[in-house]
Parts: structure tokens; sequence; C-alpha cells
């Protein structure tokens, strides 16, 4: 076997050479940019199994008897898995599209109708976030507690063999997909488990942006009830989705921004309008949060 130690002809690798911040944005350009749909199989009440090789992670979880008060200590075994959005209009820019001004004279104020047809929207319609991102998930509202979104087989991945071309590449590069990607979950729950079991110290630290997509009111509570549960859990007095904990986002010391998309039926809206006026604009200086509500034909913006 040849000793590593030993130079030959043709180890001096010609990129290495370059300035280190030419390197870096090489790196953000190879496996950075992207908007990355993280989401997570619970193998206990998974449908079937995933059609694609996937990696175990165990979550030790506290269990209390409702009637005795005894604790007991139980694992969880989940499968996780990415995949790189495929949405043409990213979500920024659909954010964005709602603070334009349109022309008061053709359509008065800025309200989205409902079409029946989808696939040819009117231009102020804003489509939900399952529409949007149609050619990256397969959605099953019906299976949505235990499931969520899956992912679709010829869906693309980050090129992530770059990190195993030499340990310094390695060194320098293994935390530009954290902070240089923004990851989607449409559930607390695949949020919770991606922070806590997936990731480690550092890589929590490093990333920097996090999505999380509601699609309607009953993944978070039955009835107007869901209204109060909403702003039930806060981390570091900013109010969150209840189905994630403070804690969750705490670890994330690194996080920047942070976006909360709700895709909610008007009627789950009701007389809560000003929902969005109750989440606190900004929880410190380093963390942008923006919350999104979309109903039945118009979006509300926070």
């Amino acid at each position: 076997m040849r000793n590593i130690a030993q130079p030959r002809l043709g180890d001096d690798c010609p990129f290495l050479e370059l300035p280190p911040e030419v390197r870096n944005r090489i790196y953000e350009y190879a496996i950075g940019g992207h908007n990355l749909h993280v989401f997570v199989w619970n193998r206990l009440t998974r449908e079937r199994s995933p059609k694609w090789p996937v990696k175990n992670y165990v979550k030790q979880v506290l269990n209390r008897n409702i009637y005795t008060g005894q604790e007991t200590s139980s694992r969880e075994y989940f499968w996780v898995q990415y995949v790189l959005c495929q949405c043409p209009a990213s979500d920024d820019g659909a954010y964005k599209l709602t603070h334009e001004t349109p022309d008061e004279s053709k359509y008065g104020r800025l309200f989205m109708p409902n079409t029946k047809d989808h696939a040819n929207p009117t231009p102020l319609e804003f489509k939900s976030y399952a529409q949007r991102h149609r050619a990256c998930l397969d959605v099953d509202v019906l299976k949505y507690d235990t499931v969520g979104y899956r992912k679709r087989v010829t869906t693309p991945k980050l090129a992530m063999a770059l990190l195993r071309t030499c340990k310094q590449i390695y060194n320098e590069a293994a935390l530009v997909p954290y902070y240089n990607n923004t990851f989607s979950f449409a559930r607390g729950a695949d949020l919770e488990v991606f922070v806590t079991c997936v990731l480690s110290e550092r890589q929590r630290a490093a990333l920097q942006n996090v999505s999380y997509a509601m699609m309607d009111a009953g993944t978070c509570g039955n009835g107007r009830r869901a209204i109060g549960q909403l702003m039930k859990c806060h981390v570091a007095g900013y109010r969150i989705l209840q189905d994630i904990r403070p804690k969750t986002f705490d670890r994330l010391s690194g996080l920047k921004e942070l976006t909360i998309m709700i895709d909610a039926k008007r009627e789950w809206i009701g007389g809560h309008a000003r929902l969005w006026d109750q989440l606190p604009r900004m929880v410190c200086p380093e963390l942008k949060a923006r919350v999104m509500i979309r109903t039945g034909d118009f979006l509300l913006c926070g």
C-alpha cells in the first residue's frame, strides 16, 4: 500500500492553490444556494418503506403513564430524507410578489380569487405551498400526520461527493450545505427529529435559514381551538406553531432567518384576520422572522 505521507508526481492540486475566498465561492456554487425539503418517516407508523437507501436515526422518548404517573424511556427509529426544490419560482419570490402594488384600476386591491384551473392561475393568485412544489414532492393529505411529504424518486440531490475528494476540501466545505441552503419542513415533528437526532453541534450552529410550511388547520389541531394552540409555544419570546418545541429552535444558535407559511382555509382564520400581528416581528437583530398566512382567496403577510 502506498504511503500517502510521501508525495509523488501529480499530487499537487491546482484547485487548492486558489485563494481561500475563491474556493469558498466555488463550494457555495457547488453545494449551496438551494431550498432543501426535509422530511421524516417514523418506522413504526409508516405505510411502507422508502424506495431508496436510508440511514436509521434513534430518538430517546420519555413516556408518562397518565394513571400512575410513572415514566418510562423508549426509543423511536426514523428515516430522514431530503430533496432539492424543483420549484421554478422560489418561496422567497412568491413572498416578494405579495408586496408588489398591482394596478388598482385593473385589480382594485391585492385579491387572489379562487380558480379551479390551478394549472393557469390568475396573475394575482398565490398558489399554495403544495401546489408550488408539485414537481418536488408527492403530497398525501389523508396520511399527512404520519407521512407528510414523500420524495419523488427522480429528484436530484446535492453533490456531496465533493466532500469526499480530500480531507482539506472536507474541512473547508463541510458546513457549507448548512449555512448556504434553506431547510424547509412541513411538520414540526420532522424539524425536531432533524435538529435533535441528525445534526451535530457544529451543524446546528452553522444552520442559518429555516422555512416551515403548514398545509391546513388539521395539522395543528381541530376547530377554532387551533388558533389558541398556534400561539402556545415560543422561542426566545417569538411565538411559533404548536407542534414545534421551543428548545428545538433554541438549539439552532446560528439561525438567522425563519419563514413560516400557513396554508389555511379561510373559515379557519375566521375572525382572527390580525393573528399575524400577535407574532412579534423580530426576536433579536440577528434573526429575521416573517409569517405568511394564505387563505382561500387572499394572502396575509406579517
